[in-house]
């Protein structure tokens, strides 16, 4: 792609979408980041960003574009604000998580004052947590039970990609 050449993401988009609607999922997923939205800073934060990047904003499709379709809900920056709670909480992270990177973990954690990160190495987003590695589910329930984690990093094997057919 960086030569030009599409053809194989051209190829991998019209198999996706040539599935029809069930490749789509529940629309409470879409809903749930329409009412969340981003701040104004956010948003040219991406548009500055998506400037120099191979694929532009591609990794935000479908958002916020199928937003417009429910009448774009998005509940405003007081919904946005900095949450803050004095329950214990685990937040969960994998550091190749695009959606929701480590960073943004870290950041709303500010108001978690009795919290705990966990960061799973070679992770993406939906991660299938119980299935990537046992020592994630080991952690949560020592969590759960009001114990101090064992650990606050968990290394997965590294990702294999196989090249797209043609």
């Amino acid at each position: 792609m960086s030569k030009g050449d599409f053809s194989d993401a051209a190829r991998g988009w019209m198999d996706f979408i040539s599935g029809g609607l069930s490749h789509l999922g529940s629309a409470m997923a879409y809903m749930m980041d329409c009412y969340s939205g981003l701040s104004a800073a956010r948003r040219r934060q991406i548009e500055e960003e998506a400037k120099t990047c191979l694929l532009e904003d591609i990794i935000d499709l479908p958002h916020p574009y199928v937003c417009d379709a429910w009448g774009n809900p998005d509940l405003g920056d007081a919904f946005r604000r900095e949450p803050k709670s004095k329950i214990p909480a685990l937040f969960i992270s994998g550091t190749f998580d695009v959606r929701t990177p480590v960073s943004n973990a870290e950041e709303v954690r500010g108001g978690f004052p009795d919290s705990e990160h966990l960061i799973i190495e070679g992770a993406v987003h939906s991660d299938p947590l119980f299935l990537s590695s046992p020592q994630i589910k080991e952690v949560m329930l020592e969590f759960l039970k009001g114990q101090k984690i064992s650990t606050t990093r968990i290394v997965l094997p590294p990702l294999k990609f196989e090249p797209l057919k043609k």
